[in-house]
C-alpha cells in the first residue's frame, strides 16, 4: 500500500512537471496584479485594460492599462477624490473600451453622506483625461455589479444596475431613458450586457436566464432565446454572439444574430463558464472554464476543441479572456495575469494563420493584412476607394517567402467602401475593407 501512494505521488510530480513543461511554450510571461473581474485588449491595438480589486481590498476596485510586454501604462484607482465606504464594496464596478478605441468608459460607486451614489465616466484613451462624468440613481443594493456600455457612435452612454438600463447622452449628460425590464408583473435585472456593431441593439442575458434583444430606438425588447445566464460576446464582423447558457450540456453556444439561428453549441458545464472571446478573425472562439482552471479554443465551423492552454494549477479560478487585435496572444487571469501565445504553432494543429485576410473588418484605426508569398520578390499594397481611386500607399518594398503581416494606420481615411490590393510575383489578392468612424 505505501508503494502505491509513493507511486500515486509520482504520478502527481510527474504530470504537474508535463503541465508546466508544456506551459512554457504556451506563456508569454505571468505576472501579479491585483484581483482582476474583467479584462480586455483595444479593439484595434494591443494595449490591455484590467479592473478588480486592488490588494485585497474591496473599496479600491480601478483600471490598470498594460502592454504585451508586461508594462504598466496607466493606472486609475480614484476619480479625482470619490469617497469610498471603508466597509468595502465601493469601487469600480465595470470599464470597457468604446468600439473605436477612442474612449474608456467606466462605473464606479461612490459614498455621499453615508449613501451609495453611483457615477459614469467617460476617459480618452490617448491622454486618459476624464472628460464626462454622469450620476446614476440607486443605493448599495441596486448598484451592486453595476455595468456601463458606450455606443458605437459615442454619442449614448449606459449604465446598467439591478434598477434596469439608463440611457444619457454622453456629451450633454441628459437622461434619454430609464428603462426597466418587466415580465410577469417582475422586473427582470439585465446581468452582461453589449452593444450591436450598429447600436440598433443591446444584447443582454438577464436574472431570468433568458438572452434578450433591445431594440435601442424603441426601447423595446424584440427577440428572446430561452437560455442565456452570463458572459457575452460580439464577434468583430458583428454578426455573431456567444453566450453563456443554461442548456444542460452546453457551457455556451454562438447564434447568427441576424437569422437568430444557434450555429455552434459548445459542450460542457455553464456554471464553470467565466469568459468568452471570439478571435479577431471571426472564426474561433476562447472559452474559459473557471473550476476546471482551462482555457480552451474552439473552431466556430465545426465547433471541434482544437487548443487548451494548461498553466494553471487544479484548484486555481481562471477569469476572464481576450484576444489581441493582430492575433498574437490571447490573456487570462488566476490572480496572475497570464499572456499566452495565441494557437501556438507549437501545438497539434496546424498554423491558422496560413489564410488571407485583413482583420479587423470593418475598421476604424489600424486594420491588419496577412497573406502568403509564394516566391520572394517587390510587393506593393494600396487600398483604393470605391471609385477605383488611391486612397493609401501601404507598403512597397522587398519581402521574404511566407506569411506577411502588414499593418497600416487608416484613420486618416473617411469612412465607407474600401478594396486593398496586394501585388507581387506569383501574387495578386484583392481584399474589400470597410471603414467606420
Amino acid at each position: 500500500m505505501k508503494k502505491f501512494f509513493v507511486l500515486l505521488g509520482v504520478l502527481f510530480i510527474m504530470q504537474t512537471l508535463f503541465l508546466i513543461a508544456d506551459s512554457a511554450k504556451d506563456t508569454v510571461w505571468k505576472m501579479r496584479t491585483h484581483n482582476v473581474i474583467n479584462l480586455e485588449f483595444e479593439p484595434d491595438g494591443n494595449l490591455l485594460l484590467i479592473h478588480g480589486q486592488s490588494n485585497g481590498s474591496d473599496n479600491r476596485r480601478g483600471i490598470i492599462i498594460i502592454n504585451t510586454s508586461g508594462d504598466t501604462i496607466k493606472q486609475i484607482y480614484n476619480s479625482e477624490g470619490l469617497e469610498f465606504s471603508e466597509h468595502g464594496g465601493q469601487g469600480m464596478w465595470d470599464a470597457h473600451f468604446s468600439q473605436d478605441g477612442r474612449y474608456l468608459v467606466a462605473f464606479w460607486e461612490y459614498e455621499d453622506v453615508n449613501l451609495s451614489k453611483g457615477m459614469l465616466e467617460i476617459f480618452e484613451s490617448e491622454t486618459w483625461k476624464s472628460i464626462k462624468k454622469i450620476e446614476v440613481p440607486g443605493d448599495v443594493f441596486s448598484l451592486l455589479g453595476s455595468s456601463v456600455l458606450l455606443s458605437p457612435d459615442n454619442n449614448t452612454i449606459v449604465g446598467t444596475t439591478q434598477d434596469g438600463f439608463y440611457f444619457y447622452n454622453a456629451l450633454s449628460g441628459a437622461l434619454i431613458k430609464h428603462l426597466q425590464i418587466i415580465v410577469d408583473n417582475k422586473n427582470v435585472m439585465p446581468v452582461y450586457s453589449l452593444y450591436s456593431k450598429d447600436g440598433n441593439h443591446i444584447y443582454f442575458t438577464s436574472s431570468d436566464g433568458k438572452l434578450r434583444f433591445l431594440n435601442t430606438q424603441t426601447f423595446e425588447v424584440d427577440y428572446s432565446y430561452n437560455s442565456g445566464y452570463g458572459n457575452l460576446a460580439l464577434s468583430r464582423n458583428g454578426r455573431m454572439i456567444a453566450f453563456k447558457t443554461g442548456l444542460s450540456g452546453k457551457a455556451a453556444q454562438v447564434m447568427n444574430v441576424e437569422t437568430k439561428e444557434i450555429i455552434q453549441s459548445i459542450p460542457g458545464f455553464a456554471t464553470s463558464v467565466r469568459g468568452i472571446t471570439f478571435s479577431p478573425d471571426n472564426q474561433y472562439l476562447a472559452v474559459v472554464f473557471e473550476y476546471a482552471g482551462n482555457l480552451n479554443i474552439y473552431n466556430i465551423q465545426n465547433g471541434d476543441s482544437i487548443y487548451n492552454y494548461t498553466t494553471v494549477p487544479p484548484g486555481f479560478a481562471l477569469v476572464g479572456v481576450s484576444i489581441s487585435s493582430d492575433q498574437k496572444y490571447i490573456v487570462s487571469t488566476s490572480g496572475n495575469l497570464y499572456l499566452y501565445r495565441f494557437l501556438p504553432t507549437t501545438g497539434v494543429i496546424d498554423n491558422p494563420f496560413s489564410e488571407e485576410i485583413i482583420y479587423p473588418n470593418p475598421a476604424t484605426n489600424l486594420v491588419n493584412i496577412r497573406f502568403n508569398l509564394i516566391i520572394p520578390g517587390f510587393t506593393n499594397i494600396i487600398i483604393y476607394d470605391n471609385t477605383g481611386r488611391e486612397a493609401k500607399q501601404v507598403f512597397q518594398g522587398y519581402l521574404e517567402v511566407g506569411e506577411q503581416n502588414i499593418k497600416s494606420d487608416i484613420r486618416g481615411l473617411k469612412a465607407g467602401n474600401y478594396f486593398i490590393k496586394v501585388s507581387a510575383p506569383e501574387t495578386d489578392i484583392s481584399f474589400k475593407l470597410i471603414i467606420n468612424k
